[in-house]
């Protein structure tokens, strides 16, 4: 416990001895509250007229006026750092919320950025993938067009159409040997013919040799 305080004080042109726990500045506080306020009341008209208990009393009512208005701006201000507290308790609360969706949404967009970091990676694969397949897509293409060059269709052609002209031309020549054999067949007959009036049995011979010649001949064919 601290030691008790004793200050002089002048009040009211007189000089009291003032004691108490509270530092010397404090109490010289009191006095000069005291003196102002006893200056105040001798502003008033009636404070001449009134008797020194009456002025004792109304200095007493005054300070009694100020100590209940101290205190119930004491108690305003009180309830206004009550409110003050409530709100800052609020509005830690709503920090401390906003602080865990920060962290739930910093977390999506870090798994965003994961998602959206593997499908670049993927679509980079399916475009160099893509360009391998456009690469070997053009060089079959290009082998495939060089080997068209190599058998070119137009000369297939040419090779076709000279090669059915020449067949033409051997049908065309076939049938000319079998129209000059048919009449060579003609006049061969026509000989055996005369050769049959003029000789009888000569004939009989030849007839029975042509026989035996188409007899092996389809004697063959058919084996």
């Amino acid at each position: 416990m601290s030691d008790k305080n004793v200050q002089e004080v002048l009040i009211d042109g007189k000089i009291y001895r003032l004691g108490g726990y509270e530092s010397q500045e404090y109490l010289q506080k009191v006095g000069v509250y005291i003196n102002n306020l006893l200056d105040q009341m001798r502003e008033m008209d009636s404070w001449r007229k009134l008797s020194g208990d009456e002025r004792h009393v109304l200095t007493q009512i005054n300070i009694a006026d100020d100590y209940f208005k101290a205190q119930k701006r004491i108690e305003e201000l009180e309830d206004e750092a009550l409110a003050k507290e409530k709100e800052l308790y609020e509005l830690k609360h709503q920090l401390a919320s906003l602080r865990v969706q920060y962290d739930e949404q910093e977390s999506q967009l870090a798994k965003k950025d994961q998602e959206l970091a593997a499908a670049a990676r993927t679509i980079q694969e399916q475009t160099e993938e893509l360009g391998k397949g456009i690469s070997a897509v053009k060089r079959a293409t290009k082998m495939a067009g060089t080997k068209d060059k190599s058998t070119d269709p137009a000369k297939g052609d040419a090779d076709i159409k000279a090669e059915r002209k020449k067949t033409g031309r051997g049908g065309t020549e076939t049938a000319r040997l079998q129209e000059i054999a048919e009449d060579k067949s003609l006049d061969d007959m026509q000989m055996s013919f005369d050769d049959l009036t003029a000789n009888p049995g000569a004939g009989a011979q030849s007839h029975e040799r042509d026989t035996q010649a188409s007899e092996r001949k389809a004697k063959k064919n058919n084996e």
